[in-house]
């Protein structure tokens, strides 16, 4: 009876009691992790709009070029329409460069995402009559040993 008792009063105990749990990670409301999705949908932005220019302006380069099988294409009927061409092209080029910078800098804030987690840990509140625990966001950095 004795041993029951003493496990009875530990059961209790331990249930009442509290400690350090498994962090929760909430990626969402980091500011990382907002400042990484705009950046890379920019990134993706001007790849595509690069893309897309570089298309447009070999379509409007070769669009009255006449073409012999023997031969290499010849120059379009209107130079002004292959300058036009090449410069929408160039363009594409342009931004397909510029969105390198984007990409690199969200993959920099994604791992800076990482290392910072949100955690919610128990604090033990005394009171007259119990013991209370209540849960408290809390702020970690998690270091890769």
């Amino acid at each position: 009876m004795k041993i029951m008792m003493v496990c009875f009063v530990l059961v209790c105990f331990t249930t009442r009691s509290f400690g350090q749990s498994a962090p929760v990670e909430n990626y969402k409301v980091n500011p990382y992790t907002i400042k990484m999705k705009h950046k890379r949908t920019a990134a993706r932005l001007l790849l595509a709009g690069g893309i897309t220019a570089i298309v447009i302006g070999g379509i409007i380069s070769g669009e009255n070029a006449t073409y012999d099988y023997f031969q290499y294409p010849s120059l379009p009927t209107n130079i002004n329409q292959r300058k036009t061409g090449d410069a929408v092209a160039y363009a594409g080029i342009g931004c397909g460069l510029v969105s390198i910078p984007f990409f690199i800098s969200a993959h920099k804030n994604k791992v800076r995402a990482m290392s910072i987690v949100f955690t919610e840990e128990r604090l033990t509140m005394p009171n007259s009559k119990t013991i209370n625990s209540v849960v408290q966001p809390v702020f970690a950095i998690r270091l890769a040993l």
